[in-house]
């Protein structure tokens, strides 16, 4: 039986800055970039296709959503807590 394990990696969402430092260094990667149509999302860099794009809105907007959820549940206990 084979044994990936070790072959196995872990991405790390880059910063912006450090993908604007990677591009401005190396020109291997900007020819890749340019060549293949890739584009920067939440950390990485993706062929520029919809899906993409599609999914980090999701993200943003599930957060976004999720954060005044929990803003409005936290209002509403404080309310109820000073009618008591």
């Amino acid at each position: 039986m084979l044994d990936f394990s070790e072959s196995i990696k872990e991405y790390a969402p880059l910063s912006k800055e450090d993908a604007f430092k990677f591009i401005y260094e190396n020109e291997a990667l900007r020819e890749c970039i340019r060549h293949n149509r890739m584009i920067f999302v939440d950390g990485y860099f993706v062929i520029a296709d919809l899906k993409y794009f599609l999914n980090s809105c999701y993200n943003h907007i599930y957060a976004y959503l999720e954060n005044i959820f929990a803003r409005n549940i936290i209002q509403t206990l404080d309310s109820l807590e000073s009618l008591l």
